[in-house]
Order: structure tokens, then C-alpha cells, then sequence
């Protein structure tokens, strides 16, 4: 939408990676290039694609202890 959300979400995904983070930026293009890669691109879909980027996270996040 032009608001600048993925510019912003590209540069500290940068910062963390320089500092020696692991982390991996998950925007619309990623979701659809990666983890739903030969899924149908409809709004029917939208639920499970919203999944698995909640999914995602929690599987790539810190644990609750180092939150």
C-alpha cells in the first residue's frame, strides 16, 4: 500500500543480520514465492496462507523464556 512496511521490515532484518542474527523477512512476496509455492493464489486461500505465516513464526520465534 505504499506505506513502507517491507522497507522498513528489509532494513532491521539487515541491522539483526549484521549484528549476527538469523532472520528471514516474511512479507507477501516471500509468502508467495516460498512458503505457499504452488498453492493457488486466491482469497479462498487467504486463511491458510495467513496460517502459515503464523506458523512460521511461531516455529522460527524465540521461545517464550527468551521473549
Amino acid at each position: 500500500s505504499g506505506a513502507g512496511k517491507s522497507t522498513l521490515a528489509y532494513a532491521v532484518e539487515r541491522k539483526l543480520f549484521d549484528m549476527g542474527r538469523a532472520v528471514y523477512v516474511l512479507d507477501g512476496q516471500n509468502l508467495r514465492h516460498d512458503l505457499n509455492k504452488g498453492l493457488p493464489q486466491d482469497r479462498a486461500l487467504s486463511q491458510a496462507q495467513q496460517w502459515y505465516c503464523s506458523e512460521a513464526h511461531r516455529l522460527q520465534g524465540p521461545a517464550a523464556r527468551d521473549r
